[in-house]
């Protein structure tokens, strides 16, 4: 930052806004009572504005989910993308999920692709969010979230 300074340039603006989720996932061929599986998590959003329409975005989520089934996965992700006039935004990056505990921990490696839109509030804003997780194994998911965003 020191050196950007020194060189005229401009340093980086971020917005990072973070928030609850809660949500849907379906699960294709994995092994649970049903398919269909409630998810819990966290999320925080950095945004660079680039001063123009279309933002930068670094997207982090820890979330479990298999509650309504009484189990817990712990999954999580980390994206990359872009958002339009910030509303709109697409990304996608690696995903981490761990499909069972015992008797020893087992964790697949994927990638998400995700899509969302942020509806602004007063003080706060609620997201709508999809993802798609395509898979080999065809232990494909495909994910819908929703929330409160805070910026501090």
């Amino acid at each position: 930052m020191i050196l950007a300074l020194l060189l005229g340039a401009t340093p980086v603006q971020f917005d990072t806004i973070r928030g609850i989720r809660i949500g849907y996932t379906h699960l294709a061929n994995i092994d649970l009572r049903s398919s269909d599986a409630m998810v819990l998590g966290y999320e925080q959003m950095h945004k660079v504005d680039t001063g123009t329409a279309l933002d930068f975005l670094i997207v982090a989520n820890l979330s479990v989910l298999g509650m309504n089934q009484g189990v817990v996965y712990p999954t999580g992700h980390v994206l990359l993308g872009y958002q339009l006039k910030d509303s709109f935004y697409l990304a996608a990056g690696p995903f981490v999920s761990v499909y069972q505990l015992e008797p020893e921990p087992e964790a697949k490696l994927n990638m998400l692709i995700g899509a969302g839109w942020t509806i602004p509030m007063e003080g706060f804003s609620v997201p709508i969010e999809l993802g798609y997780v395509p898979d080999l194994d065809n232990q494909w998911r495909f994910m819908f979230n929703t929330g409160i965003d805070y910026a501090f």
